[in-house]
């Protein structure tokens, strides 16, 4: 995306600031700007995340199907997958990683919460690991991985239990 440094297309000392910053509010690049620097890099659309993750949720259906559903319907399987699935401990990630490679990942070990019910750790709060927006959803970084991991392990439950019932 191009922006004009001025009205009148003159060379770069001619430089109109109301006018850059009207095009960057316009764009959307400001806010874009202000939601990484608080630190959700990765964006996703919903039907992205549902088409990719759905299956974790029992959303097995073609791409076409998905498409058909409403804007309302993509937001609340985004959140359902990542409040279910998106909060997975490092601790658990460490664990799947060292049984998968025999090696210790040497991440130091997080502190739990205070509250005596919750299972997650003070940094995978919900709230601080994505935000929903109205046609996307940011995410942390690291956020993307644990739901690969989680896929990943979904389908190797899922091959296993088809060579059990073809055996």
């Amino acid at each position: 995306r191009c922006i004009k440094p001025n009205k009148m297309m003159e060379p770069a000392p001619s430089f109109n600031k109301p006018l850059v910053i009207q095009q960057l509010k316009f764009l959307g690049l400001m806010e874009t700007c202000k939601i990484r620097r608080q630190g959700f890099p990765v964006q996703r659309c919903f039907i992205d995340l549902v088409v990719e993750y759905g299956c974790l949720i029992g959303i097995d259906e073609s791409i076409e199907n998905i498409k058909n559903d409403s804007s309302l319907v993509m937001r609340d399987a985004c959140v359902s997958i990542l409040q279910k699935y998106a909060c997975i401990t490092s601790e658990e990630n460490n664990f799947q990683r060292e049984q998968s490679t025999g090696m210790p990942t040497g991440m130091a070990k997080p502190t739990p919460t205070s509250s005596p019910t919750s299972s997650s750790l003070s940094f995978n709060k919900q709230e601080d690991l994505f935000r929903v927006g109205n046609t996307k959803v940011f995410l942390r970084d690291g956020v993307l991985q644990t739901l690969n991991i989680v896929k990943s392990n979904w389908e190797q439950q899922r091959m296993l239990a088809a060579n059990r019932i073809r055996s």
